[in-house]
């Protein structure tokens, strides 16, 4: 819950705090991996809402998603350099 609310104000205070840009998109990004990896841990550790192998193949498929995101946003920032 907390890298949530780290995420948005480093986001919200971007311009203020005045981050070099990589440092900025280093640490928002490792703040949304750490609210992704702990979604998919409280979401797995529910029981009763959905069928287990559902559940973790929906799981399975977000970390999928938010692992080719980080991947083309590397690629995205060492092009550009």
């Amino acid at each position: 819950m907390w890298a949530i609310f780290a995420s948005a104000l480093l986001a919200a205070l971007r311009q203020r705090i005045r981050l070099p840009l990589p440092v900025w998109r280093l640490v928002h990004t490792a703040l949304a991996v750490m609210i992704v990896v702990g979604s998919v841990v409280h979401a797995l550790l529910i029981d009763g809402t959905m069928e287990t192998i559902s559940k973790a193949a929906l799981c399975v498929l977000v970390l999928a998603a938010t692992v080719k995101v980080v991947a083309d946003l590397r690629g995205r920032a060492t092009r550009t350099r």
